[in-house]
């Protein structure tokens, strides 16, 4: 379903000019996105039972991800693509 802002934000990321990390549903393909996944750090499929699970760890293993990554681009989406 798509809504008022969805073009343009659409036409935005197929012009991004490099690749991104991507936090997003686990089972998100990269060659679905319209920009260049260099990786994706995954969300499971109940994200908000897991989050009330498991919030503390989520962010610590977030957190480590993301440092080891100096000077890149992250996105995140938690919807389906």
């Amino acid at each position: 379903m798509e809504n008022a802002n969805y073009p343009k934000m659409y036409n935005f990321y197929k012009s991004l000019d490099k690749s991104v990390y991507l936090i997003c549903y686990h089972r998100a393909k990269k060659e679905n996105f319209p920009f260049k996944v260099e990786e994706i750090f995954p969300f499971p499929d109940d994200c908000i039972s897991y989050w009330n699970e498991y919030d503390g760890e989520y962010i610590k293993e977030l957190v480590e991800y993301v440092s080891q990554l100096k000077n890149k681009t992250f996105l995140y989406h938690l919807g389906l693509f």
